[in-house]
């Protein structure tokens, strides 16, 4: 919800910025490429959790030191609007693999719908700009930062054979701290990712 309602509201918000419109919004929708080709990257190499984490604490991270600091508005903006697009990316890939496969379906069903009531209310925050200019971005990062923090309490999913009913979903990431164990016996690898040389 609440990585649906930023990123929306950043999105509406591009007109804020300083500068003309029609830029502001080509900027804010071009810095969304590179987040997602970083999204390729990152997963694979750092896993779901950790990628969601950074992505939503950068974005946080970002829209609080704008307040803090009132350093370049834009500038400062448009990494935060990178981290939050990065993290829009993960959280659909990650959301997928954490529900068993019994209820995959309704569960992303029901994770969208909430996702957009969160999106509904992300014109609803940029009202109260009325009241002090930077509220939206701080009530905007504030919650970017509990999300990222929240997304720790997760299980991690690269590499492990995902969950294919409730009790096994139920079980799913409690044995994580355990060095060298995988679970992971449908998973390949990835040949884009790997190190070996073919001959």
């Amino acid at each position: 919800m609440v990585n649906s309602m930023v990123y929306h509201g950043l999105s509406l918000n591009s007109s804020n910025l300083g500068t003309n419109d029609y830029v502001a919004f080509a900027i804010t929708g071009g810095i969304e490429i590179p987040a997602y080709i970083m999204d390729i990257f990152i997963v694979e190499f750092f896993g779901r959790r950790l990628s969601l984490f950074f992505c939503l604490m950068l974005g946080g991270y970002c829209l609080n030191i704008i307040v803090a600091t009132g350093v370049a508005l834009t500038t400062v903006s448009m990494i935060g609007k990178f981290g939050i697009a990065g993290s829009f990316a993960i959280i659909y890939l990650y959301t997928v693999e954490l529900y068993p496969t019994n209820i995959r379906g309704v569960a992303i069903g029901s994770c969208s719908m909430f996702s957009r009531v969160a999106t509904i209310s992300a014109p609803l925050v940029l009202i109260l700009a009325k009241y002090w200019d930077p509220l939206p971005l701080v009530i905007y990062g504030s919650l970017s930062v509990i999300a990222s923090l929240s997304a720790l309490a997760l299980p991690e999913t690269r590499g492990k054979k995902l969950p294919e009913t409730l009790e096994e979903g139920e079980q799913f990431g409690l044995n994580d701290g355990e060095k060298g164990e995988t679970t992971a016996e449908t998973v390949h690898d990835n040949p884009a990712f790997s190190m070996k040389d073919e001959k």
